[in-house]
Order: C-alpha cells, then structure tokens, then sequence
C-alpha cells in the first residue's frame, strides 16, 4: 500500500505526465522494476533459503558459518521476475485505480511465489 501510495504522488507526477497516462505508468513500472523489484526479490530469496536451512553453510572445516546466495540464480530469478511483473505492473499502473492495486497485486503475487517457491527449491 505504501509503495504504491509513494509512487502515485511521486513518479510521474505534473501536468505533462497526468495528460499522458501511458507514459505516466511506463515511468512507474520502470521505477517499480530498478528500485522495488531487486531489493524484494533479494529478501525473498534469502528468507527462503534461511527458512529450508539451505542458506548457512560451514566454510570448509573451519567453523565459520555465512549466508550463501547464488547470484546467477538470484539475476535469473529478478529477469524472469521483468518478464512476468513488467506487463503486469503495467496494466495495474495504466488501468486499476489506486485503492485497488493492493488487491489486484496480491493476485498476481500468488503466481509470482508459487515461481518463486519452485525457483528456491532448485
């Protein structure tokens, strides 16, 4: 909720972008993109690997325990997450009002986890 409230009064906001809608919602799905979608996918990710215990590993007989993330999986998992969120976002930013893009969201995220369960898991 507050994400979207955030973005709806500050990107793409003034006279030029409320005369252009599909320019305003391009502008939000890109800044939904490179600054929201990264650093979500990043904490999934992560909570998921610590909750199935997969994430802490021994170094090498040391005893040092640390959080082991696979980068590629992580960038693999963010660009497929441009592929199913771009178009999605776009719709939700071009066509739904905002007191209903919570609950249109949280529709699609339901697909998104069911992916991102099955993407943890490999």
């Amino acid at each position: 909720h507050y994400w979207f409230d955030w973005m709806d009064k500050n990107i793409a906001v003034g006279v030029k972008y409320k005369q252009k809608p599909l320019l305003q919602a391009m502008a939000r799905v890109v800044s939904h993109s490179f600054i929201y979608a990264p650093f979500a996918t990043l904490c999934v990710m992560t909570w998921m690997r610590v909750a199935n215990g997969s994430a802490i590993k021994n170094n090498e007989g040391d005893g040092v325990k640390y959080l082991h993330l696979d980068s590629d999986k992580l960038f693999t998992v963010w660009c497929h997450g441009g592929i199913f969120w771009v178009p999605t976002n776009f719709m939700v930013f071009r066509y739904v009002p905002l007191h209903y893009r919570v609950v249109t969201v949280s529709a699609a995220n339901i697909i998104w986890t069911c992916y991102l369960s099955l993407a943890s898991s490999l």
